[in-house]
């Protein structure tokens, strides 16, 4: 027996259309129509015993989307609904409310109750009712069209995570989540899949419009940045005005520990250093994106935008988005005060990529 996950298309109120009481029930957007699709296409070919949805629009109408390919009744179920956030219409006045509460009474969130709404435990337990009962029911495969945050709750009861596991597990959305019961356990073969999904328009373009940007060090204090610092920066911004959301992230490195020659490395001001590299959000997913070196170098990173590259450098350890955020500010007065201080090891560093190059 498979159970097959998926969360609904991208709904009007993910996209700000919906606000106040309309984010509850949302209907898809055009966007969203689109995504579910393309969800259908991939999944025409599965058999289902039987498919359930929850009763909001957003997830009914995903789920009849992908019916008109299977020819079955829509089975809907209230269990199946989104976390109830109550009185709490704005998520983020809701995170006040909880935040609070877990201050004040030390408790974990997921036994914390909004007005009018439920806790986590709550949540988790009509959806654990329900997958009990579907088990009992049925021999075949299953699809099930519900929400983000069931979606979690889904793989906490099946694969028996925690809260805090539950919640750092992404759901994009028409992902695709396949579970498979192997002697009486549940395996997760599939997690959060939008391969069905395009690429985001110029997402590509502008990591390898960034990854050509010659790997140089500055020569000129005002000059051109081709270190990861700059690079970066600069692929951020590029990024960022595609409407897709990007981060920082540092990695602490040791220069001995990289593959250049020890006269070399012998000129650096000091021996630890930090390397700068983003993480993209693409489709819920955040990835690794680093397009340090050039294609001239001998090592250089391709990018699919559906998983991580690697990291240009053998890194010590790689830092928090908090660490990562404060030093990549903090570069930037380091950068002018020790410039000078940087420039025999820039020049020969220098010297030695454009032999490489050759």
């Amino acid at each position: 027996m498979k159970i097959f996950v998926v969360r609904h298309g991208q709904s009007k109120a993910n996209v700000g259309i919906d606000t106040g009481e309309d984010i509850v029930d949302s209907e898809l957007s055009e966007e969203g129509i689109r995504q579910a699709e393309r969800l259908a296409a991939r999944l025409k070919d599965k058999e289902f015993e039987a498919i359930y949805s929850s009763d909001f629009r957003r997830a009914k109408k995903t789920a009849d989307i992908i019916n008109k390919n299977h020819g079955h009744e829509v089975i809907r179920d209230v269990r199946l609904r989104e976390y109830n956030f109550g009185e709490y219409l704005d998520y983020g006045k809701f995170i006040e409310f909880l935040d609070k509460e877990i201050k004040e009474k030390n408790i974990p969130r997921e036994f914390i109750s909004p007005p009018k709404g439920e806790s986590g435990l709550m949540h988790r337990e009509r959806i654990r009712k329900f997958l009990e009962e579907i088990q009992k029911k049925h021999k075949g495969d299953i699809l099930i069209v519900a929400h983000g945050g069931t979606n979690q709750l889904i793989h906490s009861v099946l694969r028996n995570l925690t809260f805090e596991e539950a919640h750092i597990t992404p759901q994009a959305n028409t992902c695709v989540n396949e579970f498979e019961l192997i002697d009486e356990r549940w395996q997760c073969n599939i997690n959060n899949c939008s391969l069905h999904l395009p690429i985001p328009k110029g997402l590509i373009d502008a990591f390898e419009a960034s990854r050509e940007e010659p790997f140089l060090m500055p020569e000129e204090i005002n000059g051109y940045d081709g270190r990861c610092f700059g690079k970066h920066r600069r692929l951020k911004r590029k990024i960022d005005e595609l409407g897709i959301k990007t981060r920082f992230r540092v990695a602490r490195f040791s220069w001995s520990r990289q593959n250049i020659p020890k006269e070399i490395i012998d000129l650096a001001l000091r021996d630890e250093n930090h390397h700068l590299f983003l993480q993209v959000k693409v489709y819920s997913k955040w990835l690794n994106v680093d397009s340090t070196y050039d294609s001239r170098m001998p090592k250089f990173n391709e990018w699919d935008a559906r998983s991580n590259t690697e990291i240009a450098v053998d890194y010590d350890e790689n830092l928090s988005d908090e660490e990562s955020l404060d030093i990549e500010e903090e570069e930037k007065e380091l950068f002018v005060k020790e410039f000078d201080l940087w420039q025999d090891f820039y020049r020969e560093l220098n010297k030695y990529l454009r032999e490489i190059k050759k």
